[in-house]
């Protein structure tokens, strides 16, 4: 699926803002504005915990 940043946006219900954001690495996004992303985008949201880093130690 070829989208430009502008139909994302407006398919997602998101900012065009957001999504250079994310692009870019510099946003924190929530749950609902992610899962309207992966909607238009046709992914699964997968969570996973965080890997306890005092584990491996």
């Amino acid at each position: 699926m070829r989208l430009t940043q502008q139909e994302l946006a407006e398919l997602s219900g998101v900012s065009v803002r957001l999504l250079r954001e994310l692009e870019a690495g510099r946003a924190n996004p929530g749950m609902r504005q992610l899962a309207k992303i992966a909607t238009v985008l046709h992914l699964t949201l997968t969570l996973a915990p965080k890997a306890d880093e005092t584990a491996s130690r």
